[in-house]
């Protein structure tokens, strides 16, 4: 005879309890409860390296026990846990005096994405040649998977160069910066861009036609966008958008990590943190 399950409203009971010490819980199950929530840290922990050098082991680690108490896990790949970390460090109050924080996991959030994305080749300067004009303009473009941005009113690409040990400054200058992360090979790039490149890419991320990309919507800034497309280019940050939806058709949880994408940037200003 089939043993019965266990009923919908025990399975839920023993989930809260496995996160929450104060729900009672049957004999021995701290063991389960410890195992669980040590696993998740550690996974927040090698998702947000440089948040935890930031802040150091021990408080990052009492950091992330609050935040898989307030927002446990939803999808069994746990290499995506973490996506809402960076908005949950904006209102944690032990951190209120560090407001960059939230950026720089963003920035850690960006690189874990980047590294997931979706293989597609990227458009090259072969790729668009031997094409009638007339076709050529007419073909759809977009960001390559793996290209994200991010703008913060503070240092914040400086700040995880530091904790990374990558291009670190002779003194730290706090203005605003725009990063682009973006997967290269077998690399992950985390740095600086123009405002003619990040025009470009906001106009890439609708998936226009070449003839439309091309199109700043003024003469006098035709030079620069030409520019900016041909940087685009030699970095491997466009691709043909049809080949793209194929890529991400076949992809299982294609938009998996997309919770770690913050909103695109807007152009540069003088603005400095307070």
């Amino acid at each position: 005879m089939a043993a019965a399950s266990a009923p919908r409203s025990t399975l839920s009971g023993l989930a809260t309890a496995l996160l929450d010490p104060a729900v009672a819980a049957p004999p021995r199950f701290d063991v389960h409860r410890n195992t669980v929530m040590s696993s998740l840290v550690r996974a927040l922990a090698e998702g947000f390296p440089s948040i935890e050098r930031l802040v150091g082991p021990e408080f990052f680690s009492a950091m992330a026990t609050e935040f898989v108490r307030r927002r446990p896990p939803s999808h069994p790949v746990l290499l995506a846990y973490g996506a809402g970390f960076a908005e949950f460090l904006e209102g944690f109050g032990p951190v209120a005096a560090l407001p960059y924080l939230a950026d720089v996991a963003r920035l850690d959030g960006l690189r874990r994405r980047a590294w997931h994305a979706a293989d597609v080749p990227a458009l090259s300067v072969a790729s668009l040649s031997n094409t009638d004009l007339d076709a050529l303009a007419m073909r759809r473009i977009a960001l390559h998977p793996s290209v994200g941005l991010h703008g913060s009113p503070f240092p914040a690409r400086t700040l995880w160069a530091m904790q990374n040990g990558t291009d670190v400054p002779d003194r730290l200058v706090w203005n605003t910066e725009i990063t682009l992360v973006r997967r290269d090979g077998h690399a992950i790039r985390v740095e600086p861009i123009d405002d003619a490149v990040r025009s470009l890419l906001d106009t890439a991320r609708h998936a226009p036609t070449l003839g439309e990309l091309l199109d700043p919507g003024c003469d006098s800034l035709a030079p620069t966008r030409a520019a900016a497309f041909a940087q685009s280019l030699r970095d491997g940050l466009l691709v043909d958008a049809e080949a793209r939806d194929r890529a991400m058709a076949v992809v299982p949880d294609a938009a998996l990590f997309d919770g770690f994408l913050p909103p695109f940037p807007t152009a540069f200003h003088d603005e400095t943190p307070p």
